[in-house]
């Protein structure tokens, strides 16, 4: 028992030093999330509008559909056109910065400023025919086979005749008091 307890122990304070060294690394270096806003889904032939921001300000590189568009700037952005669909189509965004915004080792010179390439972020979107509107309240399609409906009557009918049986069980119950 004994030995358990000091191997809990010496495990414990191994983890410790372990995070806790870690959490001090991590303190030497900045934060460089990169933060995108752009649409989940779009109709056909429409165009839309893609943000991304980085504190500090950074190149911003967005490709979509074989179209590369750059910015600069604390927050970028571009704009594209989606492309005409029958039926709906996943398509992919795909957004990278590059920033001067990070820590310089001790051992180079003034003159060498590094940089550090945040991303790449794939989104998807998601293109619609024209005339579907993804705002319109209706339930997305999320797959399940058409054999639904008859398994929820079942279930329901299950659960009336198993209340009834409860109901009839106890009151008997009652009666043989």
């Amino acid at each position: 028992m004994k030995k358990s307890v000091a191997a809990l122990g010496l495990g414990a304070l191994l983890s410790l030093g372990y995070f806790g060294a870690s959490a001090a690394q991590a303190a030497d270096y900045p934060d460089l999330p990169l933060a995108v806003s752009a649409p989940g889904s779009v109709t056909g032939g429409d165009s839309f509008t893609v943000k991304a921001t980085v504190a500090g300000g950074a190149d911003f590189t967005f490709e979509y559909e074989g179209d590369t568009k750059t910015d600069s700037g604390e927050t970028g952005s571009a704009s594209f056109k989606t492309p005409k669909v029958t039926k709906p189509t996943t398509t992919t965004l795909i957004i990278t910065a590059e920033t001067d915004d990070v820590p310089v080792a001790a051992s180079l010179t003034d003159f060498a400023v590094p940089t550090a390439l945040i991303g790449p972020i794939t989104k998807t979107i998601t293109v619609l025919p024209p005339g579907t509107d993804s705002s319109s309240g209706s339930l997305p399609d999320t797959g399940a086979s058409g054999n639904v409906v008859p398994l929820l009557l079942v279930g329901s009918m299950l659960v009336i005749v198993g209340g009834r049986a409860v109901y009839v069980a106890r009151r008997r119950q009652g009666n043989a008091a």
